[in-house]
This record gives structure tokens, sequence and C-alpha cells, in this order.
């Protein structure tokens, strides 16, 4: 189906499907050279020049730009008005020093969801590590767990097949054995693959300092940013609670809202989050806000902001037929 003819059903499904506003989610804003790129791993950054023209949209539209505190009043209080709401997953540096003088000289608040491992250097992040590896290594071969893995990244038809393989066999491996199958799998050609994260993070004095601004909301994003249906009960339960105390002792205030790691939520998860103080919490769940969901408020879905390629594809997304179609007709998704 071309663009237009999708952007013409969109304007047919928004009275139903458009909702009162949205919640976007972003993780990076980045020069094009910094940009994932490999395939079969997920981009997770947008342009400068693709994030005004996200800005100018709503701009031109009149939208309200609200914090999740906003959010939330508008949402208890039934207000119809439109509005958007921007986040931030993870805690990467451009959120402070690119995105953050864009949307503070626009007056714009935004919300950034921190991984504690991120400011605690604690983290690898492997997506950029393995991005570079397909580029300039050209292979990858180590054994995990009895078995040999061995990539070759020559063949450019077998790659997303490979990345995708490696992208599951680390998504699937207990934190406790996380770094351990990292460094086997990159430390044999980066000899720091912590020197990423250092460079391309946030440290906990930047993040005290955007706390302090005005239209900045730091929310939790657990600790080590594991899928916390994967985590036993007590596991779970002391990741979303010490990523929110830890943030609170940090930055002397409270953190009262929540991003779930992969966006992955069940009842048990929802509770924990309940359980942890949390007035709110966003999944990636595609969707947009309704005024039914003050009765969701911990399982909030969410447009993804690398998705808004253009105008046509900003608008097909807001008036609703992408969640649509990927909901199955389901306008609040149920947990």
């Amino acid at each position: 189906m071309d663009i237009s003819t999708r952007l013409f059903l969109s304007r047919i499904v928004k009275p139903v499907y458009g909702g009162i506003g949205h919640i976007l989610m972003f993780h990076r804003v980045c020069p094009v050279q910094e940009m994932i790129s490999t395939p079969g791993l997920s981009p997770i950054e947008v342009s400068v020049e693709q994030f005004n023209a996200i800005l100018a949209f709503f701009e031109a539209r009149e939208y309200q730009f609200l914090s999740l505190e906003q959010v939330l009043e508008n949402l208890l209080a039934r207000k119809r008005i439109p509005f958007v709401s921007f986040t931030f997953d993870d805690g990467y540096l451009d959120n402070k020093t690119v995105a953050f003088p864009i949307l503070k000289q626009r007056g714009i608040p935004f919300a950034i969801y921190i991984t504690n491992s991120f400011p605690d250097r604690t983290a690898i992040l492997w997506q950029y590590l393995l991005d570079d590896s397909v580029k300039k290594q050209k292979k990858i071969q180590f054994s995990w767990d009895e078995k040999n893995y061995r990539f070759d990244f020559h063949d450019s038809a077998q790659i997303p097949s490979s990345v995708a393989e490696i992208r599951e066999l680390i998504k699937n491996t207990h934190l406790n054995k996380m770094t351990e199958l990292l460094m086997l799998i990159f430390q044999p050609t980066v000899p720091d693959p912590y020197r990423l994260t250092k460079e391309k993070t946030l440290s906990w004095e930047q993040i005290e300092e955007l706390s302090q601004e005005p239209l900045v909301t730091i929310g939790a994003h657990t600790l080590n940013h594991q899928p916390l249906v994967r985590m036993d009960f007590e596991t779970a339960y002391m990741d979303i609670l010490e990523s929110k105390s830890t943030l609170e002792q940090r930055l002397s205030k409270k953190v009262h809202h929540f991003a779930y790691p992969f966006g992955d939520v069940s009842p048990r998860e929802m509770e924990l989050v309940y359980k942890s103080g949390f007035l709110t919490a966003v999944t990636t769940r595609m969707g947009n806000i309704f005024r039914n969901n003050d009765h969701h408020l911990l399982t909030l879905p969410r447009l993804n902001g690398v998705e808004m390629k253009n105008d046509q594809q900003t608008e097909i997304m807001i008036n609703g037929l992408t969640a649509m179609t990927r909901n199955r007709f389901a306008r609040i998704g149920k947990v």
C-alpha cells in the first residue's frame, strides 16, 4: 500500500484511533555517522534534521507540549486538548548535548528514563560494538555454553540472520553471565568494551545537572536494562525499586515515572511498578493516548520517533492507522 493511500485511510480512522494525545519515544539525537546501520539491529537514533522536523510538525498543528506530570494531570482531569510529550530512554549523552539545547530554545519539556548501569559505567553498549564488528572486523567467533559460534559478515545477505542470532543470544543470557558473554564476543577486538559507555552516555553529574532544569523530568528504567519478564519475582522487584531509590538519593527528589526495558510487561511487572510507587509507566507498544488511559497509567503506549521519517508518516502514526493495524484494531492494549 503506497503512502498516499495509507495517509487517506489514516484520516478516515483518526476519529476512532487518533486519541487525545501522544507520547513519543526517542533514544538518541545524533549525527548520521553515529547511527547504527547494520541490518538486524534496531536503529535507535534520529538525526538533528529529523528531530527538528518532528518538532515543527507538532508546532505547526498547535499541539501542547506537556511534561509527564502534565500528561498525568490531563488524563486525570479528562481534558481533550491535543498534546504531545517527548521521552528519551536509557540516558545517552546527546540527550543533554544535542536534544536539550533544541528543546530548551523552544521551551519544550521532556523526560529521560535512566538505566542506572549507564552512569554507573557497568553497561556495555553491545549494539554499537556489534555494528562496528560487522563493518570492520567482518567476523565473530566464540564458544559459549558448550557450543561454537562463527559468524562471517563478508556475505551481506547473511548479515541480518547472523546479527539477529547474536542479538537473541545476548538478550536471553542471564544478567549474571551477561558481562562474561559480552567480553567473550567483543574483547578480542575491542580492548575496552566500556569505552563507548563512557563516551556516549550521561554521567551521574550530568544527570544531576539536568534534573535541576525546569523542563527536564528524570524517570527510572531499571538498574541494568534487562527484560523483567524473564526475572524471578524478587530480582525483578529489586531491579525496579533500587533504580528508583538510587535516582531519588542522587537527585534529592522523587522519581514518579518508569519505562519498562524493551517494553516488556505482564501483570506481574505492572504490579511491581505500582508497588514501587510510580505514578506512570510507559511501554514500547505502539499507540496513542485516549481518555480511558487514566485507568491504564502503568502501561501507557508510545509512538516511536525513529519511524517519523517525514510529515506524512508522522501524520499516519498520530492518526492511529499504524497502531490500529499492529494492535489488531485494539485502541488500548491489555496486559
